[in-house]
């Protein structure tokens, strides 16, 4: 095992820690099978608290050494047409994990931040976007995009969807497709050459909803995969950056694999993610995204 190394947890704006790093994308990856078996709506888990901690007066214990590294994302394609029955492994295999994104766009500062912990570490992340925020700041939408980051719904207002007629929440689902599908044109025409898309995936609030027919067909009838979750960093229980570390570490040690929820909303999230990302390194993971067929 490598010796020990502290770092110090610092506040948001003094935590880079790493030089930026390339990236590469690697090929796609065939042989997709739908998950048939949901645990959409139950918590996947409750908080672990790794023995002993990870943090000791203020200070992050590394299990490896400090530096330029890159996790090196791995791209994996969905095939057409998206099938309703929630995700929460995404196929994905041991030590596999896929960072997910919640809630934002945030503060431009914020998620500038964000991109750049993310870019360091070579990391393409998904983030599920309220369409409110989005209406608020549709630069930063158009710089997730640029990043190369997959950008999927997660309703107009974040309302629990199943307290709503179906008329409501496919309303919280088409505004926030609409002003997304704006967004992209209005950037696509901006800078030919590219082709940045929206992704057809969707991320109910809360993961209410996720199991409830009358729901899942909604998400058919437009064509949207159903992202749930098999790991959360709990950042919304808490504002402090190591006990969201702790969860974080804890969840890695105990499921292993699959899509991993975090938020840009919330500070303990955003202050945890560099070192979330190194522990993923320390511990040997490969982080990957998603993307649809065309």
């Amino acid at each position: 095992m490598m010796s020990a190394k502290k770092v110090a947890f610092a506040s948001v704006a003094a935590l880079t820690l790493f030089g930026c790093v390339s990236f590469q994308n690697k090929p796609a990856t065939t042989g997709w099978t739908w998950e048939t078996e949901s645990t959409a709506d139950r918590e996947p888990a409750s908080e672990i608290n790794v023995p002993g901690g990870l943090i000791k007066n203020g200070k992050l214990k590394a299990e490896g050494p400090v530096g330029q590294f890159t996790l090196e994302s791995e791209l994996r394609v969905i095939p057409q047409p998206m099938v309703p029955a929630p995700l929460t492994y995404a196929n994905m295999k041991r030590d596999e994990i896929a960072i997910t994104i919640d809630d934002g766009p945030s503060k431009p500062e914020i998620n500038n931040f964000v991109l750049k912990t993310l870019k360091d570490h070579g990391v393409k992340a998904m983030f599920f976007l309220v369409g409110r925020n989005v209406e608020t700041y549709p630069e930063v939408v158009k710089n997730i995009l640029r990043e190369g980051h997959a950008v999927g719904i997660h309703t107009w207002s974040h309302p629990d969807m199943t307290k709503l007629s179906e008329e409501a929440a496919a309303k919280e689902i088409d505004r926030t497709n609409a002003l997304l599908q704006k967004i992209v044109k209005e950037l696509n025409e901006a800078e030919p050459g590219h082709n940045y898309r929206i992704q057809p995936f969707f991320r109910f609030p809360y993961g209410a909803g996720a199991s409830v027919p009358r729901l899942q067909a909604l998400l058919k009838a437009r064509n949207l995969a159903n992202f749930h979750w098999s790991m959360s960093m709990k950042d919304s229980e808490t504002q402090d950056g190591n006990v969201a570390l702790n969860t974080a570490v804890g969840m890695f040690d105990k499921y292993n694999r699959g899509l991993f929820l975090m938020h840009e909303t919330h500070p303990a999230g955003v202050k945890a993610l560099p070192y979330v990302l190194e522990q993923l390194r320390n511990r040997n993971y490969k982080t990957v995204y998603f993307e649809a067929a065309p």
